[in-house]
């Protein structure tokens, strides 16, 4: 097996789980509650799941919870922007990129990164 193949048996994995109905009732059998099922917007780094895809994959399954992806290298207004994935597109978490050193915005409502990543949830 080469170092770029995928173990044995994972494109068939991907393909049974991509429907978030056979997801579900992974989770269930597994006993699993409730998953966090979250956007990346980084395309440099681990690839592309966007805040739409991941809407709708969440969209009417209470067990899963859709977190949006909020780049400040995408958005201009990040603070409008969470209101609206918030506010219309429900979701209920929210991943946060830190500028680079190399990259200064000023972004109304938002404060200066500490460096560490924090999720948080809506209480809803």
């Amino acid at each position: 097996m080469d170092e770029e193949d995928p173990p044995a048996g994972y494109e068939e994995y991907i393909r049974k789980y991509d429907d978030p109905g056979a997801f579900e009732e992974l989770l269930l059998a597994e006993g699993v509650d409730y998953a966090c099922v979250l956007a990346e917007l980084s395309h440099a780094t681990t690839g592309l799941c966007t805040n739409e895809q991941v809407r709708d994959f969440c969209k009417g399954r209470p067990r899963l919870i859709p977190f949006c992806d909020l780049n400040p290298h995408l958005h201009t207004d990040l603070g409008e922007e969470l209101r609206r994935k918030v506010g219309e597109e429900r979701f209920r978490g929210v991943k946060l990129y830190r500028p680079t050193s190399t990259t200064t915005r000023t972004t109304r409502g938002c404060t200066r990164s500490t460096g560490r990543r924090r999720n948080f949830a809506s209480r809803s």
